[in-house]
């Protein structure tokens, strides 16, 4: 198979199909519901299937947050659960919200032809679903899972669900630029609902002085900070050789690592490479009352990605603001706006020492410009767009409207 999958001149006729289909199935069930006695306070409060749910991910728990009473949630744990719930006929109004696609495609299978099988089983799955007059929605995390492991059987799996999708979210604006020459986003149904803030969710009481006297950081030590689940893809190996390399220079230098380790690596391989003067390292997760005191001991958040598309840390830093030194990908430069953002190539060795000098840390003058940006993307603000996005859809209305 060739690494490319090209465009298939039939995807179109086939959507304006899929979407008279759910037309009608749609209007179907409508009459149903019209026919039947008791309405408002009696009806079923539409449903809403997320996959796959994490409940220690607080991003689904603040955009799932003002579902009720209008709907209800259920999280099937598998794509079998899942495929099986698909399938399954239900007396009320459903909404399939799918979030990350690895799952799906690029865990399980051992070959690109169980890849394609699997894709295949779940787009299947879909088909039914939408001819029970469900509704897809689907948010792009990722342009592709950061464990791609088949690439083929993922881009079909893609532009499956674009073609059969009745709402498409970017939190990125840029998305749909950066996807479209492996999955186009129909643009009738693609929206732009950028990724919340944390105001709220985290528990914040603590002082810089406690946080630091938590962690044994001294009061006057220039502090960097590494936090969230470690992975490859994030760029650690090549940053901790940038960090020894200033502290020949800045020997008061600290790098704070704190988050759970994520695929790609291994406790001891990890620990190894941590086993560095002037690194203080917590290799679990962290809850989110708890992550006060390494935001609040840091001075710099360092993202040093060798991919992302959704950088949540960004919109984390920002809650307590803290400036950001960020990797510079085409994908982020969005951010690159923001006065607390600073672009850095970290795909090659860095004077860290002097990039630190040249990025403005004063609190008085960051802390607001990123509190102004944390108040602008409010968790409310989030969990308000997307309830009324599927309320809309439910009313037969464009995903694009207000």
């Amino acid at each position: 198979m060739s690494d490319r999958t090209p465009a298939d001149p039939g995807s179109g006729a086939r959507r304006q199909a899929s979407v008279l289909r759910r037309l009608v199935a749609r209007a179907t069930g409508r009459a149903r519901a019209a026919a039947r006695p008791g309405t408002g306070a009696d009806e079923p409060a539409a449903e809403v299937i997320a996959f796959p749910f994490y409940p220690n991910n607080p991003y689904q728990s603040i955009i799932y947050a003002d579902l009720a009473p209008t709907f209800t949630l259920s999280t099937p744990e598998t794509v079998t659960d899942l495929l099986t719930v698909l399938r399954t006929d239900a007396a009320s109004p459903r909404i399939l919200h799918l979030n990350w696609t690895a799952p799906i495609v690029q865990f399980g299978a051992e070959t690109p032809d169980e890849a394609h099988a699997a894709a295949d089983r779940f787009l299947a799955g879909l088909d039914a679903f939408t001819r029970g007059g469900g509704l897809l929605v689907w948010t792009v995390h990722n342009t592709m899972p950061h464990d791609l492991r088949f690439r083929e059987a993922e881009l079909r799996l893609a532009r499956g669900i674009t073609a059969r999708a009745d709402a498409i979210i970017a939190m990125n604006p840029d998305t749909a630029a950066l996807v479209e020459p492996d999955y186009p986003l129909p643009a009738e149904v693609t929206v732009v609902q950028e990724h919340p803030s944390y105001r709220g969710v985290f528990r914040d009481d603590l002082t810089r002085s406690q946080a630091r006297e938590a962690l044994g950081v001294a009061a006057d030590a220039e502090v960097l900070l590494l936090f969230g689940t470690l992975r490859p893809y994030k760029g650690i190996e090549r940053f901790l050789e940038d960090f020894t390399l200033a502290r020949q220079s800045r020997p008061g230098l600290v790098l704070l690592v704190a988050g759970e380790i994520g695929p790609g690596f291994d406790e001891h391989g990890l620990r190894r490479l941590l086993d560095l003067d002037g690194v203080i390292a917590h290799l679990s997760y962290v809850p989110s009352d708890e992550a006060q005191r390494w935001l609040r001991a840091a001075d710099v958040m360092m993202l040093p990605y060798r991919s992302a598309l959704n950088p949540s840390l960004v919109y984390l830093a920002a809650t307590f603001g803290l400036p950001v030194l960020l990797a510079d990908l085409p994908s982020l430069h969005y951010l690159f706006d923001e006065p607390w953002v600073a672009p850095v190539d970290f795909s090659r060795p860095i004077d860290l020492g002097a990039l630190l000098d040249s990025f403005a840390t004063d609190r008085a003058v960051v802390a607001p410009a990123a509190a102004a940006f944390a108040r602008r993307t409010d968790p409310a603000i989030a969990s308000a767009r997307f309830t009324t996005l599927l309320t809309n859809l439910l009313a037969g209305l464009s995903p694009l409207a207000a």
